[in-house]
Parts: C-alpha cells; structure tokens; sequence
C-alpha cells in the first residue's frame, strides 16, 4: 500500500522549487515579474532570488526612479547591471529583453546611480553589458529589480 501523503505546515522552512530564468510569475507577490535566478554575491549580491520587471513605457531617470519605487523595487545598481548581463540568452522572458538590439534608446535601460556630476546617471547597453552615462533627461527603457 502507497504511504498516505503528509501535509506540510505553512511555515515550512524547506524551499519550494524555483520557477525557470525568465520565466514571469503568474501569482503571488512577484506577480508579472520575471525570475532572474540567485543574485550571486560574485555580482555583489545576497545569494536570494531577484525579479525583474519592465516598465510599459520609457521614462528619463527621475520618472523611472519614481515609478520603479511605486512598484515596491527600484531600478538596478550597476553591479545588478552587470548581473544582468550573465542572463542574456537565458530565454523566457530575458529573450525579447536582449533582443531589442543595441540601438538607443531601445537596446539601453537605466540603472540607478548617478554620475560623479550629479546631471547624469548610468545606463547599460544590453547586447553587451558596458555601461554608460546619460543626461538623466532622456527617455530610456526601464527594468526595475526586487529582491
């Protein structure tokens, strides 16, 4: 005879299997989000699980920094940048990502710091991962991050 199945508590302290890389979430707190993996703490990372999201329209660095904090996150340090970029041609919903080639505005998405100026903040190319400064002033596609 099969073992009768156990029922485990809420709180139970194993993990529950992790959804793919660049698979979007259909319920729950990340809901809509787009699963980045384990932010390693090779990229400067706590080892925990990161969620992308991108933003309907593009916006200049102020607006991006508003609306990616409206939604509970915030738009990526550029050592998330460069965590990102390990997840090109990781499929799902990273595809259409990086495929927006690597023309600008399109092929760019803002990231959250400043330049040492104060007028201009980072952005990332994302067919190759090199950041840049930019007016703060220019529309950009955005990601935000949650972690």
């Amino acid at each position: 005879m099969p073992p009768e199945p156990v029922e485990l508590p809420d709180d139970d302290p194993r993990p529950a299997r992790a959804p793919r890389i660049g698979a979007i979430e259909s319920d729950g707190k990340h809901k809509g989000e787009i699963y980045g993996g384990t932010w390693s703490k090779e990229y400067g990372g706590d080892d925990k699980p990161i969620w992308f999201s991108v933003a309907p329209k593009l916006m200049d660095h102020y607006a991006a920094a508003v609306w990616a904090q409206g939604q509970g996150g915030s738009l990526p340090t550029r050592k998330q940048g460069d965590y990102l970029t390990t997840l090109k041609g990781k499929g799902g919903a990273f595809t259409e990502i990086f495929n927006r080639g690597n023309s600008y505005p399109a092929g760019f998405v803002w990231l959250a710091e400043p330049t040492d100026d104060g007028g201009g903040a980072w952005c990332q190319r994302l067919s190759n991962g090199n950041q840049y400064d930019s007016s703060r002033s220019y529309p950009l596609p955005i990601l935000f991050v949650r972690s």
